[in-house]
């Protein structure tokens, strides 16, 4: 191509990828330092692989677009046709690189990216053949300087992993490991079998060696609060993993990082990419893998701004992810390497909420939306499946002998409300909505080492007393830690709290002697509502006109809370 003056240039598409890819470079910086800031963008965290996968990204969405623009230039306006590609292409990688975090309003994004457009095209004609021909050049070495970051981000991670587990202290050859099976999103009363028989029959097998808590609630109804708890003890308003600042307490002592500190190797494998994640919960374990490229890719400016066209294509992101054999394969892999330490593994995998999702979102915008019967079927059939998965990990690991020693605690963090359905769930639909029992009441099993044959709990209790329990179980320490162990004759009967702080839904709930208090939190307004759990476990007759029972349950809420 030539320039007005007819001196040639370098290519246009060469350069347009150099300018993309100087973009990407600092935007995947932007993106990897965003990693220590629990809020920003919170639920779209990236790995470290984003150093080499948004100048990647970049380059090749700027090409594409230079290949369009530059031929339209050319024969629109010949004379400035170089000027006028350089000038709108720096304009948009400010644009990319300022609205990165989106820490800057976007109409003073836009503005910045104007000045900066009518800056380069002032440049004069010989640094403007400058520019262009150095990010030729850039676009030329942007495949060897990708390859280089991807090796080097490998080679690091490997390399910490490596030191961490080196540094371990000597363990205890008779120590219980420790196996967590999380099933993000599944209901408790998907386990009361009912004419058509239990949907899990897999589970089943394995409660026939566990402890079985009939009553267990979570601490909150969405996924980064609740599995918080989990890993320390305590509660979303202790921990600070809720909404909004979504971090950890600094301070706090995490499970894994108590039984790394046991000589214990400690890994986590998540297939919810979006909050449970080592920016999040990181914290102790020496390996967590969850990301997948496609995560990385949809999460550069770039492919969010192409994640509503395809969303109206009927491809949301919350259909896709990393299955549970996956999830498992990751967990294998890990054990392989352990070098014969006692390991402590949680495992979240998040196959129902994906496959009720892929129904529910998963359509063209012009189809007709999916019938709630429908949608409650694919969670079914959703649950089935992850049982199956399970079931074939269990078998692999007891096959192996690495069950011969293991503590395993299956659960889950949440579960699902689908208004109109068959079985009377409250509005707002979702999860983190609301503290009724189908979200907030949990399935849990626990099997000890020496665990022979099957026993319920019925007592209330919280799944914050699982690290408790677990530690106890495996004889570590236990100071710091909340809760009780639920491994005693005297497991459960004490008040349960649960909280919900998310996106500008409050409430607060207690269980107290089988009875549920929900205080919603509406403005200055507190709506207190009391359910017998005993004989209404879908919270459907609201006995709060006992103005006797309500004040003794707000008071013991006002004490759960800490005043």
């Amino acid at each position: 191509m030539k320039t007005g003056s007819g001196r040639p240039t370098a290519r246009p598409v060469l350069a347009a990828a150099g300018i993309g890819s100087l973009a990407g470079l600092v935007e995947g910086l932007q993106l990897n330092l965003a990693r220590s800031f629990p809020a920003i963008l919170a639920p779209y965290k990236v790995s470290a692989d984003i150093l080499w996968v948004a100048p990647v990204v970049n380059g090749i969405g700027f090409a594409l677009a230079g290949l369009v623009l530059a031929p339209l230039a050319r024969r629109l306006l010949p004379r400035v046709a170089d000027r006028v590609l350089a000038s709108g292409l720096a304009g948009v990688a400010v644009a990319i690189n300022l609205y990165t975090l989106k820490l800057i309003h976007p109409l003073s994004v836009l503005l910045l990216a104007l000045a900066i457009g009518v800056a380069v095209s002032r440049l004069s004609e010989r640094r403007l053949r400058g520019l262009l021909a150095g990010a030729a050049r850039l676009a030329i070495f942007t495949p060897l300087l990708a390859l280089v970051l991807f090796s080097g981000v490998r080679a690091s991670g490997a390399l910490r992993e490596k030191r961490a587990m080196a540094a371990l202290p000597a363990g205890s050859g008779a120590a219980p490991s420790v196996l967590i099976l999380l099933l993000d999103t599944v209901r408790r009363d998907r386990f009361d079998a009912g004419e058509g028989g239990s949907p899990t029959p897999r589970l089943d097998e394995f409660a026939r060696q566990a402890t079985w808590f009939a009553n267990a609630w979570s601490t909150t109804s969405w996924s980064l609060p609740s599995q918080a708890s989990l890993l320390t003890g305590v509660h979303p308003h202790q921990h600070g993993a809720d909404w909004p600042a979504l971090a950890l307490r600094p301070g706090l002592r995490t499970l894994p990082e108590r039984f790394a500190d046991a000589g214990y190797v400690t890994g986590a494998f998540s297939g919810n990419a979006a909050w449970i994640v080592p920016e999040h919960l990181g914290r102790g374990f020496h390996r967590f893998r969850v990301y997948r490229l496609e995560d990385l890719l949809r999460r550069t400016l770039i492919g969010r701004a192409l994640d509503r066209p395809l969303i109206l294509l009927g491809a949301h992101s919350s259909g896709r992810g990393r299955s549970a054999a996956q999830v498992s394969g990751d967990l294998l892999k890990f054990l392989d390497a352990r070098a014969g330490r006692p390991f402590f593994t949680y495992l979240c995998y998040m196959d129902v909420n994906r496959v009720f999702h892929r129904r529910q979102l998963g359509h063209p915008a012009w189809t007709p939306e999916p019938t709630v019967s429908s949608v409650v079927a694919a969670y079914d059939s959703g649950l089935t499946a992850l049982d199956a998965e399970v079931g074939s990990l269990l078998d692999r690991l007891r096959a192996r002998g690495d069950l011969d020693n293991t503590v395993v605690v299956i659960l889950s963090d949440h579960g699902e409300s689908f208004p109109g359905g068959p079985v009377g769930d409250h509005s707002p639909a979702g999860h983190g909505t609301s503290l009724f029992p189908e979200q907030v009441r949990v399935p849990l099993w626990i099997a000890g080492p020496r665990s022979s044959g099957a026993d319920t709990v019925t007592a209330d209790v919280s799944i914050r007393d699982v690290p408790m329990t677990i530690a106890t179980l495996a004889g570590l320490g236990t100071g710091g830690l909340g809760g009780v162990s639920l491994i005693s004759p005297a497991a459960g009967g004490s008040d349960v709290l649960a909280t919900l702080r998310y996106a500008g839904r409050e409430a607060n709930a207690l269980v107290s002697q089988r009875f549920l208090l929900i205080e919603q939190l509406d403005g200055g307004a507190r709506r207190p509502s009391v359910f017998f759990m005993a004989v209404d476990s879908l919270a459907q007759v609201d006995r709060s006109a006992d103005s006797g029972r309500t004040a003794d349950l707000l008071a013991r809420l006002r004490a759960a809370l800490g005043g």
